[in-house]
């Protein structure tokens, strides 16, 4: 990406958070890939080309233990990744963390992400 890209708007997710019966299924992938598609289609202001940033509701310190927490965390930091999203920022204090993507490099076509979702 060149450094002098511009990132246009800026998409912010803040919570993604699903029941523990219906989470390993690939849904949380589905919802924001249906939510950006939605939010392309009813918002002039979003071309869904800008910067898409996800701040996962178990990103936010809700464990118990900080060890418990970062074991969520990294992989939940692997699963999203699965959509395009990296790392942009990470604070141990806070056990937070906040994923991110330019929309128009990186995001991958759903069907091949998730693809037992749509057979």
């Amino acid at each position: 990406m060149p450094d002098d890209y511009n990132w246009g708007d800026i998409l912010m997710v803040n919570t993604i958070r699903l029941e523990s019966r219906y989470r390993g299924y690939g849904i949380g992938l589905l919802a924001l890939d249906i939510l950006v598609e939605h939010i392309a289609q009813v918002s002039p202001a979003w071309t869904g080309e800008g910067l898409l940033v996800l701040d996962p509701s178990g990103m936010r310190g809700y464990m118990e233990s900080a060890d418990h927490h970062e074991v969520v965390q990294d992989k939940l930091i692997q699963y999203y990744s699965l959509f395009g999203l990296e790392v942009l920022a990470r604070e141990a204090r806070n056990h937070s963390a906040f994923l991110g993507q330019c929309m128009i490099y990186k995001r991958p076509e759903i069907r091949m992400v998730v693809p037992h979702l749509f057979q």
